[in-house]
Parts: C-alpha cells; structure tokens; sequence
C-alpha cells in the first residue's frame, strides 16, 4: 500500500470513529432530555447546566474536526 493510500485509510478510520462518538454523545442528550432529570429537584448531577453543555461542546468540536477532514 503506498502512502497517500495508507493516509486516506487512517482517515477514514478517523472519520468513522468521530461520527461514532458524536453518534454516542447525541445518545447521551436524548437521556439527559428524559424527565426524570427535569426540574430543580431533579437537577442533582446539573446535567442541563454543566453535563448538556460539556457535551454539546465535544459534539460542535468533533462535528468541526470531523469537516476539516
């Protein structure tokens, strides 16, 4: 295998394995969605203002290195 070709190869290994994590992230803000985390009372890991938003972060930067790929 010659280089550029060995180079698309890893490329395309990393572009499977970032949509996969987003795919994953965007799982784990369906959950956080449910009711059972809404509310002040149910707010206990404060996932809508500290878990969402980390993840919503990762997921707009890997969606970002994933086009500049």
């Amino acid at each position: 295998m010659n280089y550029i070709a060995k180079l698309k190869a890893e490329n395309e290994q990393l572009k499977k394995g970032i949509e996969e994590t987003i795919a994953e992230l965007i799982d784990y803000q369906k959950y956080y969605t449910l009711p059972k985390f809404e509310g002040t009372e149910n707010d206990y890991a404060h996932i809508k203002t500290d878990v969402y938003v980390k993840i919503t972060t990762i997921k707009m930067y890997l969606q970002h290195t994933l086009n500049t790929i």
